[in-house]
């Protein structure tokens, strides 16, 4: 999101700039770039594009998302420490006097959503994280760019109904009985 704003930024002032030079150029002069024009006209079509990338800069709000998720993740990384603290214990997990439950629905009642629609994409790239660090700590003096293109191909190849045991594949196959059907009433969360 903060990427987004900043080019949307950068666009409005490199533009402004623009429109504000050919403001003050005289009018003899014209440029043939996509239509014939003087400069003042120019000027004032650069300062209308502005003026509508400003409003798209207001209306998408891109900079109070940011800030949303940064604050979000503010907020889990205590979280998430809180649980790499708790060491289980056989079966049983001891967590003293800490409401866990309580922790996580505190914590993930005050911070944004993430959108049903962005959810796979955000958990495929997460998962995707994971699997290059882990392959980093294997061979820490190869590409992160190769280790990336490497794995996607892999995984994909994989998934497509490629050899599933392939060096470096995903230990995880999909079955599709283990997927819970729309209609499955256990699939659907509490919450």
């Amino acid at each position: 999101m903060r990427r987004r704003r900043r080019a949307l930024v950068a666009a409005i002032i490199v533009l402004s700039v623009l429109a504000t030079a050919l403001a003050f150029a005289d009018g003899e002069h014209h440029i043939d770039f996509i239509f014939r024009a003087s400069l003042p006209t120019w000027a004032g079509v650069l300062s209308a594009l502005v003026f509508v990338l400003a409003l798209l800069d207001l209306l998408f709000g891109w900079e109070r998302t940011a800030a949303e998720h940064e604050d979000a993740a503010r907020r889990l990384d205590p979280l998430a420490a809180l649980y790499r603290g708790i060491k289980p214990e056989g079966d049983e997990v001891d967590t003293g006097d800490i409401d866990l439950d309580g922790e996580y629905w505190s914590v993930l009642d005050s911070i944004a959503r993430i959108p049903g629609r962005y959810f796979a994409k955000l958990k495929a790239q997460h998962l995707h994280k994971i699997e290059v660090s882990k392959t980093l700590d294997a061979f820490p003096s190869a590409s992160p760019l190769a280790i990336k293109w490497r794995l996607k191909w892999s995984e994909t190849r994989r998934f497509m109904g490629g050899d599933p045991d392939e060096p470096g594949a995903p230990a995880v196959m999909i079955d599709e009985e283990s997927v819970p059907s729309e209609q499955d009433p256990s699939s659907s969360s509490s919450r």
